[in-house]
Parts: C-alpha cells; structure tokens; sequence
C-alpha cells in the first residue's frame, strides 16, 4: 500500500504517550486491618475488575486514534500499478455483423473467436454492425443480410468500455470482413499504450456480387412518364433488371459495363411502390431486390407581382425571374416551381378606376389587357415610375377588394418585383394574412421606389421602415453573408459558387430596425438582404433585396449563379427542401430490426429498409493494410510497462481514490466510542459500590 508522506507515520510513536499515561496512574492500594468486611470486599474485587476492562478498553481505543490520525496524515492510496497488476488481462472480441459476412464466412469467425477466448482470460464478446451489442455467448452471434459495418464506431465502443471499467492492460481482437470501401481515408483516433489489437480478417468466398445499389427518381414532378433510374454494380456481361410495382412489370437488358438502368412509364397514380431487382447467383442475395417508393408531386406555386413590365416581356424583373424559376435542374426533371406573373391582385379588368386612385395627378394607368397596374407602369409605353404614381396617401387607402381579386390561397410564395405606385392597404393585408398563414413573402426594389409604394407593406410588417433611395451608381462586392441561411448555404465558395463574385449597385441605405435581421451585406456596410425575424413557426419567411432582378444595373441575369440564387431563395421561402419525393430509407442494423421491403408509417407515408449499399462492394483488402488504415497497435509486441505519474516533489501520484476519507470516518467513530467510556468510567468512579449486606 503506497503513501503519499510516509514519514508521517512516525508520528505514530505518540502512540506510546497514551500507555505511559495509563501505566503512571494504576492505582495502588494500602491494607488496613479493619472489622469483618468479609462482604465489602467481595463486591470492591467485583467493581475493581470492571474497571480494569474499561481501563484497557480506554487505552486500546486511544492508541488506536493516535494511529489513525498519524496514517491519515501519511495518505495511503490504491495506485493504478497495484489495481492493474492485480487484474487480470481484458479482452474484448469484436465479430462482425454486416451483410457481406456469409453463413461459411461466419462459421470462420466464430472458430477464430473461440480460439481467442482459449487464449486469454475475461472476455467480452460483441456482434457490431451500425452498432455495437455485446453477446452474452457465441451462439447468438448472427449476421444480418444487408447491415452494414461500422468498424470505427465498434473500436471506439471498445475503448470507450475499457475505460468505463478502468481497465488499461487489454487486448481488442476485431474478426470481420476487411471491405476496401471501409477504410478511413485518415487514422480516426491515436491508441492507448496498453492497449493491444489483434485483427483477423475473414475472406470472402467470391468476390463476384450482383447487386442493385441505388434507385433514384429523376421525375419529382407530374410530367408524361415517370422515370426511375437503378443503379447497379458493374459486370462483364448482360444483365436483366425487372422493375415490378402494382401491375408494372417492366424489364431491361442492360449491356456489360453499364451501371444505370432507366424505367419510362405512366403510373397507375401518383405514388408508386415496388421492387427493382436483378439474378445475381452470388453469395449475397439480400442486396438483388432494392424496394422503392416513389410519388409525384405538383410543383410549388409562385406569384410574381411585376411593378414595371417594361415597354417589351424581355424587360421586367417578372420576365427574368420566371425565367430562372422554370429552369430545370435535372437532366428528366422539371422545376420545383411553377410561377405566374401578374400585374396587381385586385382584379379590376374593366378598366376603371379605384375610387381612391381618381386624382388628377395620377390618372390610371392600364395594362395592355385592360388590366389594372396597381403596382406600377403602363406595359405599352414603360411609363408609370414613382415620380409619376400619384399621391401615396390617396392610393393606399382601404378600398375593398372586388371578387375578381387574385385567389393568394394556391400560392406558395409571392414575389413583388420593383413596386413602383402605391398599394391598396386591404392587398397588404391579404398578403400579410396569407404570410402568417405560412407562404413566403419576397420583395425586391429599384430605382423607381418610392416610400410611398411600399408604405401599406411596411404598415403590414412586411418591409423595413427606414430604406432609402441614395442612387449610388458604385459597383459592390458581397462583404458578408449568414452561410447557415438556408437561402444562403449552397454558396459556399466551392461547388455551390461564391456570391462574393458578383457586382451590386450600392443604391440604398436600409436600417434594419426591430424586428429585421440582414442575411448579407455590401463591402460599402449597406445590407443588401434582409429578413423579417418571426417568433410563429408556423408563418411563412419575408426577404426585402435591395437590388432589381434584371440587367438595369448590371448583368446579374446573365451570372451563372443567378438560376441557383434565385431557386435558394424560393426553396427557403416556400420550405421546399422539407418536401420529399422518395421514402426515407434505412439499413438494417443494431437499430434498424425490420426485414427488407417497405413500410406504412403511421401518419400514411412510407419508409424503405434496404440493403446498405457500401456493403455491395465485396473487395476486401489484408489484415496488414487494414492496421495501417486505422493505426492500430501491434499485437505481437509487448505492452510497456505500467507507469505512475510523479509530481513535482517526486513522490507517486495516486490516479484513484485516496483513502484518508475514510480513515478520518474510522477516526471520528473511535473518538466517540472512546468519550464514551471514558465518561463511564468515570461515572463508576464517583458513585460508590453498594453493599451486599
């Protein structure tokens, strides 16, 4: 048992102060002959010998504290070399459990398994595939058919049940597959000293698997044909891949050497469940039949309120945002968005004017169509900026809406693009209602605003109160942007672009104010992008970009990055990355117990347990390449011998529990059973003896 100040214990001669003490004040008796006492005395040697039991008791109790305090003083502890050295070597087996292990490939395991526990002392057995679970013998050990294997996560499991016994002398044995496709590009973790791993590597039988790795819908939108694609494992000869789902059985020959197979048809309806599948004949049937589930979907609805079409449809931020709105993004896909210009939501087709409106500096101003501009110029003559708009007191005044009003209600989004005359309060309170009932809100200005145009928005909360025009004609860069938006998260400087690239005119001066946040800003300190911050999760995102959408002050149409910019800014507003066009799937594993096929969930969505793909690739590498991907230690050698931490007077340092806490308990219970005989040693002292008459 080590001390931390062994030379306290010297002090442990003190002890003899107690027994000096007692031998200096034995009493002593004189004789005296007296009358017949011949009864007093029998009850004197009675009372005498008590006391002398209590005397001792006394002085065996007080030596004993005397010791106590010196060895608590002292400070012994358990270091870690006694504890390590008195257990007995761990060790943990480690067996896999993935999909690519074979029935033959796991009979080898456990053979080596057992060979390992004849080897070594306590073993702890574990079956890992995305998880660890510990086995209570080797008969419950079982792969799973297209489980993936986690070798990272189950040689971090082992360190980290090392270390929640306190064990540092262990040996890690890890049996599996040694997959190629599982190696860490880098060392994920450093090991302990003590710590040893043996890996035996199970082989394959054949390194030939079939197997159907990927299905993909690549038509997210109702269209003629919905078209899925398969991904499949590469061969040297043909294949025949079968798509089968609810009356479809379709078949394809694929060529050697392809990886994609692609199915065109029209389905029964807008959901599609099934099954693609290949003959593979390999050792791996689990990974030839992949379930899907599959659904269209309509694309989101988008209003774009163009306040100034310009004199021909190549001109307005209407035309241009359309434009990038349609674009497809895939190869056999549509766009996510389906937009719809319009000119104002009150629907005065007639030609007539609003009775707030019928001034003489503002006459109205028609559509070509005769449809009411409530938001800016003529489309014939490109006439009707904010100069020219009228007075923004009359025109935004509460005039009912008439029953031919745009329905907002289908509209996911709204975008109001260069509003130029002013808007009726009772049409920025339909978009502000329509807003808090969830859809987006975008707004972008130019140079043609006025205050007064977006007065009845800003009265909504839905536009910033203090903007104003500078018309600064100086080209700017992006000098910062929120990258966790998700407006803004695709740029990322890498393969989603970097906006910092483009030029902006630098023409307002915006001061946020409560209630605003600024998603970017211009290198002059002008934000540039705003958003209106909301406490209701349920109400849907507002963006005020202080820039138009066409080629008036630069070439932003013209950017490559205009097309993404402009789908980011709509995926955030309509929350169309929330939407999904395929099942969730999920691998079997330590958390995933269903069988492979699809599933109902509860709210009537489905959900897909497939094979996991990485396990399709069946090239596996030796155990020597496998050490050296994940560093592990060698087995072979030798642990080094266990040390004890010194500090800086050069004394041991313990590394567990000290046990001067419970000596200073023990002391304590002395000391109170020590008071107590002394006090009633005492008592007996001052009260004499009765007389046995």
């Amino acid at each position: 048992m080590p001390l931390l100040h062994p030379a306290f214990l010297f002090a442990m001669a003190v002890a003899a102060i107690p027994v000096i003490i007692h031998l200096s004040q034995r009493r002593k008796f004189k004789e005296f002959d007296v009358g017949t006492l011949r009864f007093l005395q029998i009850a004197e040697k009675k009372r005498h010998r008590r006391l002398r039991i209590e005397e001792l008791l006394l002085l065996m109790l007080r030596i004993a504290a005397v010791a106590l305090l010196a060895l608590m003083f002292a400070r012994p502890f358990l270091s870690d070399r006694e504890k390590t050295e008195a257990a007995q070597e761990k060790t943990i087996i480690l067996l896999d459990g993935s999909g690519s292990v074979t029935a033959s490939m796991a009979e080898e395991a456990t053979n080596a398994a057992k060979k390992a526990m004849s080897k070594h002392g306590a073993v702890t057995m574990a079956q890992f595939t995305d998880g660890v679970q510990v086995l209570s013998s080797l008969d419950d050990y079982h792969p799973l058919a297209g489980a993936s294997g986690d070798f990272n996560k189950a040689l971090g499991w082992s360190l980290d049940h090392l270390r929640s016994e306190g064990v540092e002398n262990a040996r890690v044995v890890i049996i599996g597959h040694f997959a190629s496709s599982a190696l860490p590009s880098a060392p994920p973790r450093v090991w302990p000293p003590r710590v040893q791993v043996e890996a035996i590597a199970i082989q394959p039988p054949d390194l030939h698997n079939e197997a159907v790795k990927a299905v993909e819908l690549l038509t997210p939108f109702a269209a003629a044909n919905m078209e899925i694609e398969a991904r499949v494992t590469s061969s040297n000869k043909s294949r025949e891949v079968t798509l089968s789902s609810e009356g479809i059985n379709l078949k394809q020959t694929v060529p050697p050497g392809v990886e994609r197979v692609l199915f065109s048809f029209r389905p029964p309806r807008e959901e599609v469940r099934g099954f693609i599948s290949l003959e593979g004949k390999d050792q791996w049937p689990a990974d030839d039949r992949r379930p899907f589930a599959m659904q269209w979907v309509e694309p989101e609805p988008v209003l774009i309120l163009d306040g100034f079409p310009g004199s021909t449809p190549f001109e307005g931020q209407g035309y241009f945002l359309q434009k990038a709105l349609t674009a497809s993004g895939a190869a056999h896909g549509l766009s996510p968005f389906r937009p719809e210009v319009k000119y104002g939501i009150d629907g005065r087709d007639d030609g007539s004017t609003p009775a707030a409106a019928t001034t003489e500096e503002a006459p109205p101003q028609s559509i070509g169509s005769g449809f009411k501009s409530l938001f800016g110029g003529n489309k014939g003559s490109g006439t009707g900026t904010g100069a020219g708009a009228g007075s923004g007191a009359s025109a935004a005044e509460d005039v009912p809406l008439k029953p031919g009003a745009v329905d907002l209600t289908p509209f996911s989004a709204i975008a109001i693009c260069g509003p130029t005359t002013p808007m009726h309060a009772n049409e920025a309170k339909a978009i502000a209602s329509h807003v808090a009932k969830g859809a987006g809100l975008f707004i972008c200005i130019d140079e043609r605003w006025t205050k007064e145009a977006t007065a009845a928005l800003a009265n909504a909360g839905l536009f910033p109160a203090s903007v104003e025009l500078t018309g600064g004609m100086q080209q700017r860069r992006i000098a910062t942007s929120d990258r966790k938006h998700p407006a803004l998260a695709s740029f990322d400087g890498k393969d989603g672009g970097d906006l910092r690239q483009l030029l902006w005119r630098d023409a307002f001066t915006i001061q946020p104010g409560e209630g605003w946040k600024i998603l970017a800003t211009l290198d002059g300190g002008h934000p540039l992008l705003l958003e209106k911050i909301s406490n209701d999760p349920t109400a849907g995102r507002v963006m005020v970009l202080a820039h138009p959408l066409t080629r008036e002050w630069g070439d932003l149409p013209r950017e490559p990055m205009f097309v993404p910019l402009a789908k980011s800014l709509f995926n955030a507003l309509t929350r169309y990355e929330a939407r999904q066009h395929s099942a969730n799937v999920h691998y079997p594993g330590a958390r995933e117990t269903r069988e492979i096929g699809y599933y109902q969930t509860a709210n009537g969505t489905a959900e897909v347990v497939a094979a996991d793909p990485a396990e399709a690739n069946v090239a596996a590498v030796d155990t020597a390449a496998f050490c050296k991907a994940y560093a592990l230690p060698d087995a072979s050698a030798p642990p080094p011998a266990p040390t004890v931490a010194a500090n800086h007077q050069g004394e041991e340092r313990p590394k567990t529990g000290e046990w001067w806490p419970w000596l200073a308990l023990v002391l304590l219970s002395l000391l109170t059973l020590e008071c107590a005989v002394a006090t009633r040693k005492s008592a007996r002292l001052e009260t004499p003896a009765p007389v046995d008459a």
